[in-house]
């Protein structure tokens, strides 16, 4: 080996040994770095914590403090309920001790006789001519038509007892006089017309309107 290559390899091993040296030292100042960040990381998320518990702690104080302050509210309620019940026990509540002085019973009167009030009709006429009210149209169609019933069934009875007179009648075996028409069904005839004109009234009268009664119709 020569002086020249010996050199060589001394400078390189230098230059190594630099180089080894630099790294170690970025090595180095990156752990540092980190460590620090770690630590200011840890700092940090320590006092978040700290300031979350001592939100906490006082929340809880303050939930105490209210509870106990409830607490002591109820406790005086039930005191005081509890002194008005012994009060009462002692002072008012006595026992029922019969005196004879019982009092004596009383009689009430009560009407037994009332004002007889006047006719509906009549009524309401009165109250229509105070008030000034014409009569419902309902009620004129209905008078009108109580009118034409009355008069179609009284024609129907002249009706049926002029065909009564009309009808031929032959004698019997024994000479008197029996008619030829079914009566049955000649009454049948007369309810089927009854009723319905008693049905078409009652129709028509529960749709009348009612008005109140007299107010000067009080008890005597």
């Amino acid at each position: 080996m020569t002086l020249k290559s010996y050199k060589e390899l001394v400078t390189l091993s230098d230059n190594l040994i630099s180089e080894n040296h630099k790294n170690i030292n970025e090595l180095q100042t990156l752990h540092n770095s980190l460590c620090d960040q770690c630590l200011s990381n840890i700092n940090t998320q320590v006092l978040s914590c700290d300031s979350v518990i001592d939100g906490l702690t006082e929340k809880m104080k303050q939930n105490q403090a209210d509870s106990m302050n409830h607490s002591l509210s109820l406790e005086n309620g039930l005191h005081l309920l509890e002194n008005d019940i012994i009060e009462f026990v002692e002072e008012e509540l006595k026992q029922d001790s019969p005196t004879g002085l019982t009092p004596s019973q009383k009689e009430y009167n009560y009407p037994r006789s009332l004002q007889r009030t006047q006719e509906h009709e009549q009524i309401i006429n009165e109250y229509r001519q105070r008030h000034d009210i014409p009569p419902l149209p309902s009620l004129l169609e209905y008078e009108s038509d109580e009118n034409h019933d009355g008069s179609f069934l009284q024609q129907s009875e002249d009706k049926q007892k002029e065909s009564e007179f009309l009808i031929p009648r032959s004698p019997d075996e024994t000479g008197n006089e029996v008619l030829s028409i079914d009566t049955a069904s000649d009454k049948e005839n007369r309810n089927a017309l009854l009723n319905n004109y008693y049905s078409s009234a009652s129709k028509i009268g529960n749709n009348r309107p009612r008005i109140p009664l007299r107010s000067s119709n009080t008890l005597s």
